[in-house]
Order: C-alpha cells, then sequence, then structure tokens
C-alpha cells in the first residue's frame, strides 16, 4: 500500500520517487519523497534474488540525506508512512513453498505472529517525545474481505486481473488486464488492486477501527 491517497486526502502532491529526482530536486522539496523500492524488504538480503532492488537500510540512508535539507521544525510535522514486510516472506524465506493460493495458511500464520506482537513494539516506539505511530491493519482487513467477497462487492480472490505466467508472479508483459478491475482482489498474483486499498486509505484517514490508536486526519491535527 503506497502513500498516494494519504497525499491526496492531505492536499499534498503525490510524492515523487528519489530515484527520479534531480540532485537539486532532492534539496529544495518539501512536500514528500518516496524512497520505497520494487521487492525489497526489512531484511537486506530480500528482493536480491530478483534483481537490484533499494534495501530498506538504503532508503533510511536516502532519507537522512533529504533530512540534511530541511528544518527540524518542519521534520516535526511530518509524516512519515512505511510500508513494507510481505517481501521478506514471499520473496526470501518462504519463496520456495509460496503458492497461488492468497490465502496460504502456513503464509498467513506466520504473518499473523508478527502482526500479533507489531503493536507492542510500535508502543514501545513512543518514547521519543511527540511521535506517534499509527498501524494500519491492512492483513486483517484483506482477509476479512476476501472470506466475504460478495459483502465488499468482489467477485474473485482467486484469479488474478492480469495474466501470469507462474504463481507468486507479476503481469505478463503485453496483455490486457481484465475489464473490471474492482471485482477483482488481486492485480497479479501478489499485489491487491485500488478497489481493495483505497476504501482502507480512507478508513484510515478519517474512522476508527482500520488505524490505531488514531488515524491519519488526528495524526495531521495533533
Amino acid at each position: 500500500m503506497n502513500g498516494q491517497w494519504d497525499a491526496q486526502l492531505l492536499g499534498l502532491p503525490f510524492a515523487p520517487p528519489y530515484m527520479g529526482l534531480s540532485a537539486e530536486q532532492r534539496s529544495t522539496i518539501t512536500t514528500g519523497i518516496n524512497y520505497a523500492s520494487s521487492a525489497a524488504g526489512i531484511l537486506n538480503e530480500t528482493g536480491t534474488a530478483l534483481g537490484r532492488c533499494i534495501s530498506f537500510k538504503e532508503q533510511i540512508d536516502l532519507f537522512e540525506e533529504t533530512q540534511g535539507h530541511l528544518s527540524a521544525d518542519h521534520l516535526s510535522k511530518a509524516i512519515f508512512l512505511v510500508s513494507i514486510g510481505s517481501n521478506d516472506y514471499l520473496n526470501n524465506y518462504l519463496s520456495s513453498q509460496y503458492d497461488s493460493s492468497p490465502c496460504s495458511d502456513l503464509v498467513n500464520g506466520l504473518v499473523s505472529l508478527f502482526n500479533a506482537k507489531l503493536p507492542s513494539l510500535l508502543n514501545q516506539l513512543h518514547w521519543n517525545p511527540g511521535s506517534v505511530f499509527v498501524h494500519n491493519k491492512i492483513f486483517d482487513s484483506t482477509i476479512a474481505l476476501i472470506k466475504d467477497l460478495a459483502k465488499f462487492g468482489f467477485r474473485t480472490a482467486s484469479v488474478p486481473c492480469c495474466e501470469v505466467t507462474a504463481p507468486g508472479s507479476l503481469c505478463l508483459a503485453n496483455t490486457e488486464p481484465c475489464g473490471v478491475r474492482r471485482l477483482n482482489v488481486f492485480w497479479d498474483s501478489i499485489h491487491p488492486t485500488e478497489a481493495v486499498f483505497y476504501p482502507m486509505a480512507v478508513g484510515c484517514f478519517n474512522s476508527t477501527g482500520q488505524c490505531t490508536p488514531v488515524n491519519v486526519q488526528q495524526l495531521a491535527s495533533a
């Protein structure tokens, strides 16, 4: 899940990718930068089997370069979105066991263990005065949606919107995707469609339950 909708709801422009900016732009932009890299994970080695990617540590190093161009006051009002971890399972130590099922009991069981411990870890990070860590329950919401497709207006979670070559793969190049994308839970073998993510983004922005302990609107007003 990216920060596209959060930025829009906050009235900010879409955050451009760091690698697509010139040195001058990197030193002057103040409305947000995207440091994400496809296939990267929490662990440095995650995604390396798929080609060159910018590791999480390297992304943090790039942010530290940006930090040097911004005032402490500006940074104190910033909102940081970190969406990472699934590739550590799918493209690292479970890559040989991942299949085409969006509800693999093995994968989901391990992810649930991680998610169960995440809130307490985030609470420990509140030691820095003025910082607030918000947890978006994307995994729980996605599983609930898959278990009751009709309730949420979807048709299938087993067939991706685009043609793929193998379980766990991306869209096959030069092929036409499905016509009504809002009916499919998954775009390819891995990534949910916008129809899945958008309600979660809106829910995290202005309602309760999707994000805890506060929503993004409350976070921005703090």
